[in-house]
């Protein structure tokens, strides 16, 4: 869930932590931040959430919901179609948004998501929370200046532990996937352009399916 900075973030940031763990404890521990956050700004601590069309986002919307209303929190679920949400959350008019993220094979996927100026913020951007961090920016840039694995795997590390600490996004379900594979299956990786030049599959991308066959 990405959440647009505000003087909630803090608290929130811990809330969807404490979520995750679901454990007793931690209804009690966010109930005080959110007694807290109301105690210094004199307003109970709530937020809308996007939610699109999805069965199991839905699902796990309703469920985090109810969790955050039991510590005092109150959350506004707003059902939106997928192209209304991608509106609000690249012109950054939005609290807070349930989405499906972080699926690709390669951290590097992700540049787009950091990128920016901490001084200057455009009106339009990819980076939906408009976080911006040196530290996640560098490692970034620094894993696509080597073919070395265990130097990528490094600056991936310290994406993850900036990321992990700074909490721009609240990550609450993991999603199971099951990819099957074959040895006979060609061209996904390498197949004609509608021009008749050659194409490669990328990541996260769509590939041609019509020209895929399998090998006997």
């Amino acid at each position: 869930v990405p959440v647009m900075p505000s003087p909630a973030s803090a608290a929130l940031a811990v809330i969807g932590v404490a979520v995750a763990c679901a454990l007793p404890v931690w209804a009690r521990v966010a109930r005080r931040f959110a007694d807290e956050y109301t105690k210094a700004t004199g307003a109970p601590l709530s937020f809308h959430l996007l939610v699109p069309p999805d069965v199991e986002i839905t699902l796990a919307a309703a469920v985090w919901r109810s969790q955050l209303v039991a510590a005092g929190i109150d959350v506004t679920l707003d059902p939106v179609e997928g192209s209304a949400e991608s509106l609000a959350t690249v012109t950054g008019q939005y609290q807070a948004a349930m989405m499906v993220g972080f699926s690709s094979l390669t951290p590097d996927s992700y540049l787009p998501l950091f990128a920016g100026s901490v001084a200057e913020q455009s009106v339009l951007s990819a980076n939906i929370t408009r976080y911006v961090d040196p530290t996640v920016i560098r490692a970034l840039n620094d894993a696509r200046t080597t073919t070395d694995v265990s130097r990528q795997l490094a600056d991936y590390g310290i994406m993850q532990e900036q990321v992990a600490l700074d909490v721009p996004y609240l990550f609450l379900v993991q999603m199971r996937q099951v990819v099957a594979t074959s040895s006979k299956v060609r061209d996904l990786t390498s197949w004609q352009t509608g021009s008749g030049s050659s194409g490669l599959g990328q990541d996260a991308a769509t590939v041609s399916l019509a020209q895929v066959w399998i090998a006997p």
